[in-house]
């Protein structure tokens, strides 16, 4: 498929759908509606994607079974690219009736996205609650994609979580299923999460075989944002950890802290079209000048990563930021006592608070262990 010819045949379709009343045709507002991917999924243009699905919901996309999931699914698609992260409190509805139409495809991306949602969020419960869709539907229809996508989503899902070697073992079966159904970008998106996993358990040698492996799948190819963040992250990893063991090691770190920011650099970039990944950026960057003793270029990253965390409601990663930014100021040799007009015991309750709330097991353990030392 020539992606270019297919984009600009895509919008002469739109300027002339554009001209009949859709909410006539169920089948045309549908399939008005999905032409918001074009634009959002891409990260081209969210306010263009925004206005489809405005004039879809005018539509009444929502009165009929058919077109219902095909546009809730695509905003929330659309909300998660934006930032706008939240729990759908009709999701069951909206699951049920994609169940009940046999709208396998859309309903299994409604449901990916709502679990990446609540990975934001910090609610592991409910994410466990989508994977189990997600079963239900691989089952109920014999769908590999479907099944491919459980892969997807709990892999890196349980590495966000620091759940390192449940994210490992189910990494080990996702390779195996998606290496023999094909699907490539999950693949990636897979492998990208065994790295990081290895790396959060110091595992370096296999982080750098898994990141290795990805690399070799990714070559030259293009690909959506969302999949080429997850194999970025953990390219920054690798080198973050190289750069910190040269610090430990007391060697000059001038070539490797200068490819680690220019893979920061990427993971920024990134974040303008996946607004939920620009906390854990900022604050890897944040961490980044301060091992290097960059500490005003510190702090303006931590801000600007509690800024996006509270913005788009990311709290998983929101709390980690707190406990990032606390430990900076609580050094004797910080030149400042606060951010935000916060101090750094503040910060450090608020973590602590946050982390218990989610239950962030890993987290609170590294909590402890900072204050006990």
């Amino acid at each position: 498929m020539n992606p270019r010819r297919y984009f600009l045949q895509a919008l002469t379709f739109l300027n002339k759908v554009i001209n009949y009343n859709l909410s006539k045709s169920v089948v045309g507002l549908s399939v008005f509606t999905e032409c918001a991917t074009l634009f959002m999924w891409t990260g081209l243009s969210f306010s263009l994607s925004k206005k489809i699905l405005n004039y879809s919901e005018k539509a009444n996309a929502e009165d009929h079974s058919s077109s219902l999931i095909d546009y809730r699914y695509i905003r929330k698609m659309h909300d998660f690219f934006t930032g706008n992260i939240f729990e759908d409190q009709d999701y069951e509805r909206i699951y049920q009736s994609g169940m009940r139409t046999g709208d396998f495809w859309p309903t299994t991306i409604y449901s990916v996205y709502s679990g990446l949602n609540c990975v934001e969020l910090g609610n592991y419960e409910k994410l466990m609650e989508h994977v189990h869709h997600l079963e239900n539907i691989a089952e109920s229809f014999d769908n590999s994609h479907a099944h491919a996508e459980i892969y997807r989503l709990s892999v890196p899902a349980h590495y966000r979580f620091r759940k390192s070697d449940q994210a490992l073992e189910l990494a080990e079966e996702g390779i195996r299923y998606t290496s023999k159904t094909g699907h490539f970008v999950l693949l990636l998106v897979i492998l990208g999460a065994k790295s990081l996993s290895h790396s959060a358990k110091n595992e370096m040698e296999a982080a750098k075989q898994a990141f290795a492996e990805a690399a070799k799948l990714l070559k030259d190819r293009k690909i959506i944002t969302i999949y080429h963040f997850a194999y970025v992250q953990a390219k920054a990893q690798v080198e973050f950890q190289e750069l910190k063991m040269a610090i430990e090691r007391k060697e000059k770190p001038g070539k490797s802290a200068k490819t680690l920011f220019k893979t920061i650099g990427l993971m920024i970039n990134l974040s303008k079209k996946m607004r939920s990944s620009a906390t854990e950026a900022y604050r890897l960057k944040a961490i980044t000048c301060w091992m290097l003793g960059k500490q005003r270029q510190a702090y303006k990253n931590f801000i600007l990563s509690i800024q996006a965390g509270q913005k788009y409601n990311c709290h998983l990663e929101l709390s980690r930021t707190y406990f990032e930014a606390g430990k900076c100021l609580r050094e004797a040799k910080s030149v400042k006592s606060s951010i935000l007009g916060i101090n750094e015991s503040e910060y450090l309750l608020m973590a602590r608070r946050m982390f218990e709330e989610m239950d962030l097991q890993w987290d609170l353990r590294e909590y402890e262990r900072y204050m006990e030392g």
